[in-house]
């Protein structure tokens, strides 16, 4: 059952996250302060992975 590894935040359950600099629930312009992208278990910052992609973050 996928209850026993999504919903919370805990060793040995999957997590994708993305760290933003800011609140987007009080601005949904926020989203644009990405910081890192967490997936698969490594931690990528956001400007190297724009760079990555030729886009100037």
């Amino acid at each position: 059952r996928l209850d026993r590894e999504l919903g919370t935040i805990a060793v040995g359950k999957r997590a994708d996250m993305v760290v933003i600099d800011g609140d987007p629930l009080r601005s949904i312009r926020e989203i644009r302060n990405v910081r890192a992208v967490i997936t698969g278990g490594r931690m990528y910052d956001a400007r190297s992975l724009w760079r990555r992609i030729g886009v100037a973050p």
